[in-house]
């Protein structure tokens, strides 16, 4: 059984009922064959991830995690997104759900410019495909909250490659936006497609 952490994030701006966080709530609650999950979801604040990732995962020494499994929404996704690459880089002036602001342009000062998830990023493309889940690798996890918590793992896992760990973007559902929101987008697959997809990805992990 593999030791697998999963997390979502809260509401922010015009995401009124984040996927991201509905998914991680059906999985605590459903669990996943071959997993033992640990579930957190994040609200959408600069000093929320800071805090509760070094509560799960420590400030050095091993982790408790096989694998590290972090999603968020691309609202105007019409696919999920595999992110290879951690940037450490915040985008200035971008307020969080609580009205704070990152403290630095770099995420971790001095830290290395980026650096590279390993999870199976092409055998998680691969088969969500398979499954007829449309699916991409992407290079880019935004200047946002959704960067900031991946390269904060990934800086924090440095020197323990046993841990795979990545970010996933989600593409919306139905329930994602305001009913009277006129600038949802027309792609909203039915949260089913989620659970399925996040199936297919533990599987991969497994």
């Amino acid at each position: 059984m593999k030791q697998t952490l999963l997390t979502g994030f809260g509401p922010f701006g015009e995401v009124v009922n984040n996927p991201a966080e509905r998914i991680a709530r059906h999985f605590e609650l459903s669990g996943a064959p071959g997993h033992i999950l640990t579930v957190r979801v994040f609200p959408v604040s600069y000093e929320a991830v800071k805090s509760g990732l070094a509560a799960l995962l420590g400030t050095e020494g091993v982790v408790q995690f096989d694998n590290i499994v972090m999603l968020g929404v691309n609202s105007r996704a019409a696919e999920w997104r595999i992110e290879r690459i951690g940037v450490n880089a915040d985008e200035k002036g971008k307020v969080d759900a609580t009205g704070g602001m990152a403290q630095n342009a770099e995420i971790i000062p001095g830290a290395s410019v980026q650096l590279f998830s390993n999870l199976p990023v092409d055998d998680i493309v691969r088969d969500l495909t398979a499954a007829g889940i449309p699916a991409a690798p992407s290079d880019s996890a935004g200047g946002y909250l959704c960067n900031h918590l991946l390269y904060r793992t990934l800086h924090r896992l440095q020197g323990l490659p046993s841990v795979a760990a990545g970010f996933i973007h989600v593409p919306c559902d139905p329930e994602t936006f305001a009913a009277d929101d006129k600038n949802k987008p027309e792609f909203a697959p039915a949260f089913e497609q989620h659970v399925r997809a996040i199936e297919v990805l533990l599987e991969v992990l497994r």
